[in-house]
């Protein structure tokens, strides 16, 4: 069954030449994409604490502020998060009990002002005060000294931005420092930098910033405000939740989080940062795009979220053309290997009447070997 000689026609030329640019093409988009995605360190936080990020999945609840939750509502979530990974049979390794199964963050946001020695007009900044493993999400480039953590006694470290540090000491070597709250004074462990791509130049601003703990905000305002409009203790509510855990079954997590606020989804906005760049996202992103920025809630979105969305949008745009400039090359080759398969390449008819031959071929052999007499008979003729 000889097959004949494939020759290539002129005519397929320069579509070959074009389907061959837009694979180029689409590679190149494909490097971009996965740049850019990239970009956003703290959408992968998840993979930090598992090698298998597969088993892990990180999410992200962004609260309004007249829901008013607070870390008594913390502490309701984290045991729904432990009653469901033990109803899922997820346990703590036994070889090692002091590990944890999951970690968690939260935070909330507002205006103060800062002080220092050398600067005694206040400047003011924007807040952050967070609890739980906030700098585990948000792993932040140092100019200088380091983060503090959650079990800090005192809960009289912070960190601040370069922007506030050249403001209060004209410097970004501020570790150890004092600095004034309303009065309270605080030791500077750390100054962060700023990224200055452009994305970060929309969603951070020019604002100078502070993290704080959260345990801070009473110690801060405990018998008074600084003026009327600064909230009091009870109506800093927390609007930001994180927390990466194990994820047996897709969107796991996610699930967990979205029923504990039953009833209230106008109030809350919850993301899987961990699958959020997926082809799939990625495809609710492009069917959505031009209407996800009309907000209809009273959800404020803490700049670092701002960030992943303005990213979205990008990824979403390269998306849209990344799609034809694959799709187009795969459909050509599928074609071209029709076309050859019906011009060039045996039918069923052919395969059917080669079977035959075999079977003949193979009866024929039966036939002799039983009536030899008869082989050398025809042999003869």
């Amino acid at each position: 069954m000889a097959m004949k000689k494939i020759k290539i026609k002129k005519r397929w030329l320069i579509p070959s030449v074009i389907s061959i640019a837009m694979l180029a093409a689409y590679l190149v988009l494909t490097v971009i994409y996965d740049a850019i995605a990239a970009s956003l360190p703290d959408q992968y936080s998840a993979r930090k604490w598992s090698p298998d990020s597969k088993q892990y999945s990180q999410t992200s609840c962004f609260i309004s502020e007249n829901y008013n939750f607070s870390t008594d509502s913390v502490y309701q979530l984290r045991s729904a998060v432990d009653s469901a990974l033990e109803q899922a049979s997820i346990s703590k390794d036994e070889n090692n009990p002091d590990s944890r199964l999951w970690i968690d963050a939260y935070s909330a946001e507002t205006f103060i002002d800062v002080s220092s020695e050398s600067c005694k007009i206040p400047v003011k900044a924007k807040a952050d005060f967070c609890g739980g493993d906030f700098f585990y999400f948000h792993d932040f480039k140092y100019k200088s000294g380091y983060c503090f953590s959650e079990d800090d006694i005192n809960s009289d470290r912070v960190v601040i931005d370069e922007n506030l540090s050249w403001k209060l000491f004209g410097s970004t070597d501020t570790e150890g420092m004092e600095i004034y709250i309303n009065g309270i004074t605080f030791k500077i462990a750390g100054t962060v930098g700023i990224d200055d791509d452009k994305v970060s130049e929309l969603t951070y601003g020019s604002d100078c910033r502070i993290y704080l703990p959260y345990s801070a905000y009473e110690k801060i305002y405990v018998s008074s405000s600084l003026s009327a409009d600064t909230p009091t203790t009870a109506s800093l509510p927390i609007t930001c939740y994180e927390i990466i855990m194990p994820s047996p079954v897709s969107k796991f997590g996610y699930k967990i989080i979205q029923e504990q606020f039953e009833g209230q989804t106008d109030k809350i906005s919850v993301i899987e940062n961990s699958s959020r760049f997926s082809l799939r996202s990625m495809l609710g992103v492009m069917k959505s795009y031009g209407t996800r920025s009309v907000i209809t809630n009273d959800i404020t979105y803490p700049y670092w979220e701002n960030s992943a969305r303005v990213v979205e949008d990008k990824l979403a745009l390269i998306l849209f053309f990344r799609i034809p400039l694959i799709a187009v090359p795969v459909v050509y080759v599928l074609v071209i290997i029709v076309i050859l398969w019906i011009k060039y390449f045996p039918t069923i008819r052919d395969f059917k009447n080669f079977a035959d031959k075999l079977i003949d071929i193979k009866r024929q052999k039966v036939y002799y070997k039983k009536y030899p007499e008869r082989r050398r008979l025809n042999e003869k003729q």
